[in-house]
């Protein structure tokens, strides 16, 4: 009957599970970090206006098996039992949960397995963040963040013969489809409610607009509405941030709903974009040429005039060809057909006609470049180095002695060969060691803001680090 059930939970969860490993944390951890949030102390963003060469790696936690880092926290399983942890290991959770499944900055979890004859006791699961805070209680079925702002939730009530009465299905451990019937709610995770209105018994899709969701109802309604439930007059103009703006009234609001301020569009009008943080996007067309200038939350021009549309990389932007400051100052002139930016180092990867390679730090400052013939910044190899006559500086998770561990972008942690059994974590800018001894290493850069470090050891058991 329990498989049954895992069946069910395993289907329904809408996000898919990352596994945590089949053994768990130490038993040998004589103290566990405080669970006070008071004693929470957040990790400080890494933004670096050069490249560092001093790193230094702070062990956050130790466990028996695999230990994973999400935006949210980390998430182990000790036994049958998962456990949180914040980033910086000051808070954890213990095992306490029969389901953990992290998802962006929350966690969907479970207590309780419940009675397996009925399709009811799969609402068991809600939505946590690392400090154990609950977001959605556990009494669904399952969760689905829709967005940054909302999450949509299943509640089962019973099981139909009808398909077009059915609000999901799943797969009985005899391979056979059962329907289910049930509602579904959306939540505003700011204030852990349900939006008013904002229900119904079908899938119909919802959409978190930031500032305002829509949604369909059992009528087949489409309703635009503010998280407290008002509906909006039109389909408003999605902006970044949560804000939107109504055309018919030349108005933008916040993400709360607050009137932010009006504007003129015989001037410039504000316009969805999907890259700009920190200020509204406007456009103004003249001619049949268009303009673009970024405002702040006063409505006032806080940029230089663009004549392309620009695309925002930490604090640069990529206009047409050219990577420029807010005020159009240019980094790269001309020719810089791609730019990628790493938010955990704070930098700007700029690629100018795929010969020249340019480094550029927070600040536009070049850090070096690289005039090799062919060479490339590709998000997954992210190849740039330069030569010289005793070091060569590379950044490549597939270069000559150097790979770097997990995902992607982490130019300055990587692994070398040291022996047969065991690798080095070295800088490759001055060529430090950081770890030695274990036997592998992967890497996330959970929360765009630190990177970490899991270094297993000969005996299979995991270290983590934060490397800062």
């Amino acid at each position: 009957m329990k498989r049954w059930l895992s069946i069910l939970l395993a289907v329904l969860m809408l996000v898919a599970m990352t596994a945590c490993g089949d053994s768990g944390k130490e038993k040998n951890e004589t103290k566990r970090p405080s669970m006070d949030p008071a004693d929470y102390v957040a990790p400080e963003p890494l933004v670096y206006t050069e490249l560092p060469k001093n790193l230094k790696a702070e062990q956050v936690g130790s466990f028996s098996g695999e230990a994973k880092a999400t935006n949210g926290g980390l998430y182990y399983k000790e036994g049958d039992k998962y456990g949180i942890m914040t980033l910086n290991g000051l808070v954890d959770s213990g095992p306490i949960y029969t389901v953990c499944q992290p998802n962006k900055q929350y966690f969907m979890v479970a207590k309780t397995v419940g009675d397996t004859t009925k399709v009811t006791t799969a609402n068991v699961v809600g939505l946590v963040d690392a400090l154990g805070r609950e977001i959605i209680p556990m009494k669904y079925a399952s969760i689905e963040l829709i967005g940054e702002r909302f999450a949509r939730v299943a509640e089962l009530t019973g099981t139909t013969d009808k398909e077009e009465e059915k609000l999901t299905k799943f797969a009985d451990q005899k391979g056979n489809t059962v329907l289910c019937t049930g509602n579904w709610y959306l939540y505003d995770l700011k204030t852990g409610q349900p939006v008013p209105g904002a229900t119904g018994t079908k899938p119909y899709i919802s959409f978190d607009c930031g500032g305002y969701v829509k949604y369909v109802t059992d009528a087949k309604k489409s309703v635009v509405a503010t998280p407290d439930g008002k509906a909006l007059p039109e389909e408003p103009i999605h902006l970044k941030n949560g804000y939107y703006a109504i055309k018919s009234t030349h108005t933008v609001y916040s993400s709360e709903g607050v009137k932010l301020f009006s504007y003129d569009p015989k001037v410039y009008t504000p316009v969805e974009s999907e890259s700009i943080e920190g200020f509204i996007l406007a456009e103004k067309q003249e001619k049949g040429n268009k303009t673009y200038v970024l405002l702040n939350e006063k409505g006032e021009v806080a940029s230089a005039v663009f004549d392309h549309k620009p695309e925002q990389h930490g604090t640069l932007f990529h206009v047409g060809k050219a990577l420029v400051k807010l005020d159009g100052t240019p980094v790269v002139k001309a020719g810089c057909n791609s730019v990628y930016w790493e938010p955990v180092y704070g930098q700007s990867w700029a690629v100018s006609d795929g010969k020249t390679t340019k480094v550029v730090d927070a600040t536009g400052r070049v850090v070096f470049e690289n005039k090799t013939t062919g060479s490339k910044v590709d998000t997954k190899l992210m190849l740039c180095y330069k030569s010289g006559s005793e070091k060569r500086y590379y950044y490549s998770s597939k270069d000559k002695g150097f790979t770097v561990g997990g995902a992607g972008l982490a130019p300055f942690l990587v692994k070398k060969a040291n022996g047969t059994t065991s690798y080095d974590v070295v800088n490759v800018l001055n060529g430090e060691v950081i770890l030695t001894g274990y036997t592998d290493y992967t890497v996330s850069d959970a929360g765009d803001t630190l990177v970490y470090v899991y270094a297993k050891k000969p005996d299979g058991n995991t270290d983590v680090f934060v490397v800062r």
